[in-house]
């Protein structure tokens, strides 16, 4: 499952994961949105203290990598309405 290979940070096994699915049929955009959720998870761990920077950091890796293999399949017409996310703001600390 893509998103839960986001979550763990599995650099390595995103590309393979995608591809599969990608040939499989499922829609860029669909994949994107799944991992756009993963990073959701991950910011919700964050906040509770269950994840930390390095896992962050992993998972923002394996995201990255998705979207370097999604970038040229996707269009901006088809990615529908933006949906307020929260783990892409940034938080101030006193």
């Amino acid at each position: 499952m893509i998103k839960r290979a986001i979550i763990d940070g599995e650099i390595d096994k995103i590309e393979g994961m995608i591809k599969k699915s990608l040939k499989r049929g499922t829609e860029p955009n669909d994949i994107l949105r799944d991992l756009i959720a993963a990073m959701d998870v991950v910011g919700e761990k964050f906040e509770k203290k269950e994840y930390y920077v390095p896992e962050v950091l992993l998972s923002a890796h394996a995201m990255q990598r998705g979207l370097d293999l999604l970038r040229p399949l996707l269009s901006i017409e088809k990615a529908g309405p933006r949906q307020d996310n929260h783990w892409h703001r940034r938080r101030r600390y006193p």
